[in-house]
């Protein structure tokens, strides 16, 4: 199977679980999951407010940094342009 079959293949199936779904919950049980989608979705955005995207941008800064071990990399604030530890 190529990768585009098995696409089609995901968006079709989720259609018709989502429909099967749909139908066994009802409309009130399907709002409730939908309210509380709404509500992860926001706490999604409170909890991680563009890390992902910052941490993306960082690494592309200098991506032969992207190898390195997190241990070993410097903190943006305790250390100068160098890497070297202020204050140390």
């Amino acid at each position: 199977m190529t990768l585009a079959v098995i696409g089609a293949l995901g968006l079709v199936l989720t259609l018709l679980v989502s429909i099967y779904f749909r139908r066994v919950l009802g409309p009130m049980a399907m709002g409730q999951v939908s309210w509380s989608l709404t509500v992860i979705s926001y706490l999604r955005m409170i909890v991680n407010p563009g890390l992902t995207t910052i941490g993306q941008r960082e690494l592309a800064r200098n991506c032969l940094r992207g190898n390195e071990p997190l241990a070993r990399q410097p903190s943006q604030r305790g250390a100068d342009r160098e890497g070297n530890l202020k204050g140390r």
